[in-house]
């Protein structure tokens, strides 16, 4: 089994991967945001907030990352330790998003 990727013309620069990164990146902390937002009735504390983020990085990262071993035959040490990274970004922005997305004060 082996999967090539081959361009004939290069890739991009660095430079433009790096943002288009960092804008994928973005997209997905502010989509988070929206959705604590939205749950704040049911999370109104900081650890409830994480603990939706968390959940949410663990869902990604099955999806994203288990299949592969499946469907692919890739190695299952890369697809755990894929879901390991994947989960750990989530665990990362929840951190920070669970502090700033809060209940309106009265």
């Amino acid at each position: 089994v082996a999967m090539i990727n081959f361009r004939s013309g290069g890739t991009a620069p660095m430079s433009q991967t790096m943002a288009f990164g960092f804008l994928h990146m973005l997209g997905t902390a502010i989509l988070l945001a929206l959705l604590l937002q939205m749950l704040l009735p049911v999370a109104p504390t900081y650890a409830d907030r994480l603990k939706v983020v968390a959940f949410i990085g663990v869902i990604a990262a099955f999806t994203a990352h288990m299949g592969q071993p499946i469907w692919w035959h890739w190695p299952w040490n890369h697809s755990l330790i894929s879901a390991g990274y994947t989960f750990g970004s989530f665990l990362i922005a929840g951190l920070v998003l669970s502090y700033f997305v809060t209940p309106a004060k009265a």
